[in-house]
């Protein structure tokens, strides 16, 4: 292939740059396409990566007990139960939410692993507050779910430090989650 072809072929002038540095014999492009899994856009792996990596190397954590009443509130769920290790979600309405109330912190940036398993494809949405606002769509980030499992993490990153936290997983039907965990950044 010549580098013509490549230049149109590649998104990335990295990989040009190095075919053009290593002078291979051959060159295989492969382009993989990934349809979006919901109207909000398509998930990014790249991302995703990053911030497990980031997850995995902090050690600031604190694990979220759905269960505990004067830690988590929940509204428009018509039952919570927990079975095989999962909890077990089912909305009343559309829009079922799960606020951590106080999470106790002066951070600014938090990520946040959520394993779900949802019964069709949906969104994810984080939204935060933090100096006595409100829960506002400008305060949220928003993560693709598709059928099944999904293991999602979503980065924070405020201004100020965080008072609380809002999921909703916008799945009419039964989801199911195995946990929500944050790690604080420095």
């Amino acid at each position: 292939i010549n580098i013509s072809k490549l230049n149109e072929l590649s998104e990335s002038s990295a990989i040009v740059e190095l075919v053009n540095e290593i002078n291979p014999d051959i060159v295989i492009v492969e382009r993989v396409e990934r349809s979006s899994f919901i109207s909000a856009g398509k998930y990014n792996y790249h991302k995703a990566s990053i911030l497990k990596e980031i997850y995995d190397n902090s050690v600031n954590f604190i694990e979220i007990d759905l269960l505990d009443t004067e830690k988590v509130s929940i509204q428009n769920i018509s039952n919570i139960y927990i079975n095989e290790g999962f909890v077990h979600i089912q909305p009343s309405t559309s829009d079922p939410i799960i606020i951590l109330e106080d999470i106790n912190t002066t951070n600014n940036k938090i990520v946040i692993k959520s394993e779900i398993e949802v019964s069709s494809d949906c969104s994810f949405q984080v939204y935060y507050k933090s100096d006595g606002s409100d829960f506002e769509e400008q305060y949220s980030v928003i993560d693709p779910l598709k059928k099944g499992g999904n293991e999602v993490y979503t980065l924070i990153n405020s201004d100020t430090s965080i008072d609380s936290i809002r999921f909703d997983v916008n799945d009419e039907n039964c989801f199911s989650v195995n946990n929500f965990n944050l790690k604080l950044l420095n």
